[in-house]
């Protein structure tokens, strides 16, 4: 019989930690519990990339660019422009907030569209339509400004 602890433990009235028995895993259940976690992402989470990324084109007459993309973006553009059934090219984009008085581009809608026109595609074809400068939501402020844009046009 171990009486100091009975004293020791009616002497302490405030704690913060106590000592407990713990269960942990062996080295076979280490194995089992990671086994089980590498099948999950296999089988589960794996699978769900095709299902999150589809590419399907949808019949249109605009193809609408953003001006944040890089050259090889605005090359595919391109591609994709000239083998589809588009008339209309838009470019949008937020205002370029460094540089200003350096860059002879005011916003990131100009940027692609002098790329375009640079490779070959005909001004007549481009719109560029710049959005407000915002620091959330740049897709969205961009497709309302498109929106707007082509609605004021119509």
């Amino acid at each position: 019989m171990y009486i100091a602890s009975n004293k020791y433990k009616k002497r302490r009235k405030f704690q913060l930690f106590q000592l407990r028995e713990m269960w942990i895993p062996t080295w076979q259940g280490w194995v089992l519990a990671n086994a089980i976690i590498i099948s999950c992402i296999t089988f589960v989470i794996s699978p769900i990339h095709p299902f999150l990324t589809p590419n399907a084109a949808i019949s249109a007459d605009m193809l609408v660019v953003e001006g944040w993309i890089p050259d090889y973006g605005i090359k595919a553009a391109l591609e994709e422009f000239e083998t589809g059934s588009y008339k209309y090219l838009v470019t949008t984009g937020i205002p370029v907030e460094r540089g200003d008085y350096l860059v002879e581009y005011k916003n990131f809608a100009e940027i692609p569209a002098a790329s375009l026109i640079k490779m070959g595609l005909a001004a007549d074809k481009i719109t560029v339509i710049p959005s407000p400068k915002v620091k959330k939501d740049r897709t969205y402020a961009s497709a309302i400004a498109r929106c707007t844009s082509v609605v004021g046009k119509e």
